[in-house]
């Protein structure tokens, strides 16, 4: 877990492509305070801050998506 709350991309990346393995997710990404968003499953970082997606979770939340769309 620490390789993910660190933030630290090249520790966080191995770590979240493994977590998605692990629990078959299709797609897994750390959202930072600031909208940026750290994607495993092809290692993109996207700034998401004037999405509605982000305006949704952000703050002290954290969220699970499932297929259906709700959090």
């Amino acid at each position: 877990m620490d390789d993910i709350t660190g933030m630290d991309w090249n520790k966080q990346y191995p770590a979240l492509v493994k977590a998605a393995e692990d629990f078959e997710f299709e797609h897994i990404f750390v959202l930072t305070n600031e909208g940026i968003g750290y994607y495993a499953e092809d290692g993109t970082i996207r700034n998401q801050a004037e999405e509605e997606f982000f305006h949704l979770v952000k703050g002290d939340t954290r969220a699970i998506r499932g297929r259906e769309g709700s959090f």
